[in-house]
């Protein structure tokens, strides 16, 4: 597995994150381990959420106004 080296942090900032992981009951390598993690999937969400949003832009510009999901389902329902 990759390292990741961070150089420059504050002596404040490395105290914080120490008492985090502390308190959270993990080592400082796991607290920020985990923390990057998170980060990393928020931006994927932040990511999809933002070409869903340019989808439906898109579609509503195109007069495309369901997906074909709703179609399938009314015409089942309607049998």
């Amino acid at each position: 597995m990759p390292d990741i080296l961070i150089r420059n942090l504050s002596k404040e900032t490395v105290d914080a994150l120490k008492a985090r992981a502390k308190r959270h009951g993990r080592s400082l390598q796991q607290e920020l381990g985990m923390a990057l993690e998170r980060l990393s999937e928020e931006h994927e969400m932040g990511t999809l959420a933002s070409a869903m949003r340019i989808r439906e832009r898109i579609r509503a510009e195109q007069g495309i106004l369901s997906d074909s999901t709703e179609l399938i389902r009314d015409d089942r329902d309607n049998r």
